[in-house]
């Protein structure tokens, strides 16, 4: 999966390309990518496969996973 930030003025955008071609993105605050490169070293240091990288690349939206109800019902692993 690629990720891709682009930095705008007063907000980002992260966008994921998932392997079959498949996208999703959305506009963050000025800091919230700083978050997001969080999970993504954290997830590749403890080889965790169902973080928010993980989910994406499952297949789930970026707004599904910034869904506080949604994520509720995640595996404990997530």
């Amino acid at each position: 999966m690629e990720i891709i930030l682009t930095k705008g003025k007063n907000r980002n955008t992260m966008t994921c390309k998932r392997q079959d071609g498949s996208v999703t993105s959305v506009s963050l605050g000025p800091n919230v990518a700083n978050h997001d490169l969080a999970h993504y070293i954290a997830e590749n240091k403890f080889k965790l496969k169902n973080g928010f990288f993980g989910n994406i690349k499952a297949g789930k939206s970026i707004a599904d996973l910034y869904n506080s109800e949604l994520i509720q019902d995640l595996p404990p692993d997530t």
